[in-house]
């Protein structure tokens, strides 16, 4: 049975180069795993990657905060 998780999402925005990238929350609590199938407005995603990108405090911030930047693809 395929785990599907729930997200939160601060912003997302599309990008021809590249797909989807999203500053998400996971109402669970856990960090994200690239393969994790999540679901926001009843469509499902794919994560491909954590994006990592600006100073070394946003990006603590935000991880503390439980919020993570990631590259998705609709599925």
């Amino acid at each position: 049975m395929e785990v599907v998780r729930k997200i939160r999402v601060l912003k997302m925005d599309k990008y021809e180069p590249v797909g989807i990238i999203a500053t998400i929350c996971f109402l669970d609590g856990e960090p994200p795993k690239i393969g994790d199938i999540v679901e926001y407005k009843d469509d499902r995603y794919k994560i491909n990657g954590v994006i990592v990108s600006g100073s070394s405090e946003k990006i603590k911030d935000n991880w503390s905060n439980g919020f993570y930047d990631c590259n998705m693809e609709k599925v």
